[in-house]
């Protein structure tokens, strides 16, 4: 089994940040986790303590269908209004995913309401047309220009000496000494991944 860290959540209500998982209302205003809260993972990861691990259940919080407030998944009635576990129809991963759902419903609408505003394709008839039309004309004229051959129907009015290219030739040999290195394992390292448990 392994090691559980305490996460944060934010209050939406009055925008107290980094309260404890574990603390289910906002010590500023009193506002408890619902359906807005996200649960989040602390700067400096701290491990619980195996005796208090012992008591914190693993599955998700669940949501109660009445007041809103998320409760731990071993208490049966909400500590915000007294109503049922068994009432309530989602836990913390569920609500998420409702939450999801509900953006891409939202995104839908606002796709639709912008492809009402696309411009239309309509049928016109053209009574009159006014036309121009533009003809390049080619003339023949004398360039000076230089190259290393002559194109067809060219003239030659003159010639110089000049550089075409350079050719590199070896000069000589020198030695010269590499290093090769190679990978070696130095020591193992232990990694660790973090799962949610949506429970704080």
């Amino acid at each position: 089994m392994g090691k559980i860290i305490e996460g944060l959540w934010d209050c939406t209500f009055c925008g107290n940040k980094r309260i404890r998982a574990g603390q289910k209302t906002c010590p500023d205003c009193g506002h408890p986790q619902d359906e807005n809260t996200k649960f989040y993972m602390p700067d400096e990861i701290k491990y619980v303590s195996e005796e208090e691990a012992e008591k914190i259940s693993r599955n998700p919080d669940w949501q109660c269908s009445f007041c809103g407030s998320l409760n731990s998944d071993d208490l049966n009635v909400c500590k915000n209004c007294g109503a049922t576990k068994e009432d309530s129809e989602r836990n913390y991963f569920e609500m998420r995913q409702q939450e999801e759902e509900k953006m891409g419903i939202f995104a839908a609408i606002i796709f639709g309401m912008m492809s009402c505003l696309a411009p239309k394709i309509k049928n016109v008839t053209i009574d009159d047309l006014d036309w121009e039309r533009t003809i390049d004309i080619e003339e023949v004229v004398t360039h000076n220009e230089s190259d290393w051959s002559l194109p067809d129907d060219a003239r030659l009015q003159y010639t110089k000496s000049e550089i075409q290219s350079y050719k590199d030739v070896l000069d000589h040999y020198e030695t010269v000494t590499e290093t090769k290195t190679r990978s070696v394992i130095d020591h193992y390292e232990e990694k660790s991944s973090y799962v949610d448990l949506g429970n704080g």
